[in-house]
């Protein structure tokens, strides 16, 4: 991946998203998530608090100033499934099906590995993708070695994201305290210029 050489301009939402405004989304997001629980071979038993997460998620999509929303909170309270819902609505809306892409956290390590071995990768694809959804930050490892040189993946990635003021949606595990002890305070401070956050309380769905 190429340095960057300082901050570009921001990327937005298209009007294609923006313009249907934050009810429509928010129905399309709601429709969605019901079609990823489904596929999960469960039940939606509807709830105020999702209720309330996809009226600020449409509005955010509608809205929002920040290039960046972070889904966190307790294990299995319904953030990746949230994100592939998010996922599915804005690549619909999207000006290509190219800008928009989806990773998990530990295939975006593996996708750099096979990037740093010559082999078929979409680490870069990732990284310069105008909408970027990574799922699960805090499940991949931090550093990993490659030609006997210690390097950072995923930072580099958000680090370029930073810069290039590029949409990044991420979900974690992790809370604040957790973020900043693995991935820095730098980092953390960029995250909470960029990012709007959605906090995820509750219990685990995966054991009702």
């Amino acid at each position: 991946m190429k340095k960057s050489k300082g901050e570009a301009a921001r990327y937005s939402f298209p009007e294609r998203i923006t313009g249907k405004g934050k009810d429509l989304l928010a129905g399309e997001l709601y429709g969605a998530y019901i079609y990823e629980v489904e596929a999960r071979g469960r039940e939606l038993v509807p709830d105020e608090a999702t209720q309330q997460l996809v009226c600020k998620i449409g509005q955010w999509l509608a809205t929002t100033r920040k290039t960046g929303l972070l889904l966190y909170g307790k294990v299995g309270t319904g953030k990746t499934t949230m994100m592939k819902a998010m996922y599915q609505v804005v690549r619909n809306g999207a000006s290509s099906w190219t800008e928009v892409c989806y990773v998990s956290a530990t295939n975006l390590v593996d996708q750099f590995l096979a990037y740093q071995d010559g082999k078929a990768s979409r680490y870069l694809e990732f990284a310069e993708s105008k909408i970027l959804f990574i799922d699960d930050l805090g499940s991949e490892p931090v550093r990993c070695m490659t030609y006997g040189m210690e390097r950072t993946p995923i930072l580099d990635v958000l680090y370029h994201r930073y810069n290039q003021q590029l949409i990044s949606v991420i979900s974690t595990n992790l809370e604040d305290r957790e973020l900043t002890e693995r991935y820095g305070a730098r980092m953390q401070d960029r995250m909470s210029e960029t990012f709007d956050r959605l906090y995820y309380a509750g219990q685990s769905y995966r054991r009702m």
